[in-house]
């Protein structure tokens, strides 16, 4: 499930932990619900799962073809467990049935909870993903969403006005053009941030994040830094 999203680096601080952390390799960023699918290296979201299906997959009955694609998509999954270094269960992967063809409703419920309770949405990005990948949860289904919604403590009502009236749908397309105008076109991508400079980082290598992070910073001030941290 390849992140892409911004990482804002306020300070010198800031960017040494990142750095450590990256070092540690503990690190899973949940942030950006555009990728929760995590199932290619495309960004947009899958609209219709027969879009990534393969030609043996596509000729059966949907009851058929896409409980095989399914299995598929599970492999992909686990061979990620390595990246986050989180634990992936894929037992009974249900992600997607003739009925729940599209990982939208996965982003769009990431957007209404960010309109309804934003300092909560990122919880409740963490337990969509739990419930997806450990859980294996068909997380399609609304009720199910809204199975996470509560245990996250969000306002159903106010998720659900979002979620419908059109709101998180706006939120999701800037999301998206946001995207196509950084030019990502693959994941995972990562928009690092410091004062008035930026950088687009599509890479997991700790050794990226470093000199990315002293390209912006300035690799003496980041020594001097860490000599009188220690």
């Amino acid at each position: 499930m390849h992140p892409s999203f911004s990482i804002y680096v306020t300070s010198l601080p800031d960017a040494l932990e990142m750095l450590l952390l990256c070092r540690l390799e503990i690190i899973d960023w949940f942030h950006h619900v555009d990728n929760v699918h995590g199932v290619t290296d495309d960004i947009q979201d899958i609209r219709d799962v027969s879009d990534f299906m393969t030609q043996e997959e596509r000729v059966l009955k949907p009851e058929e073809g896409i409980p095989l694609y399914c299995q598929r998509l599970a492999r992909i999954y686990k061979r990620e467990e390595s990246i986050g270094g989180l634990p992936i269960n894929m037992e009974g992967f249900c992600l997607f049935d003739k009925d729940h063809r599209s990982s939208k409703p996965l982003n769009m419920a990431y957007k209404a909870a960010q309109l309804a309770a934003p300092e909560k949405a990122d919880t409740f990005l963490v337990a969509l993903r739990h419930a997806t990948v450990i859980d294996c949860l068909p997380t399609t289904h609304f009720d199910m969403i809204m199975r996470v919604i509560r245990d996250t403590g969000i306002d159903e009502a106010s998720f659900i006005r979002h979620y419908q009236d059109g709101s998180a749908e706006d939120a999701l397309n800037e999301d998206l053009n946001f995207a196509g105008r950084l030019g990502i076109h693959s994941l995972p991508a990562y928009l690092i941030q410091y004062k008035e400079d930026a950088l687009l980082l599509q890479s997991f290598k700790y050794q990226d994040f470093a000199e990315a992070i002293e390209g912006l910073l300035g690799h003496e001030q980041i020594q001097r830094h860490l000599h009188n941290m220690f």
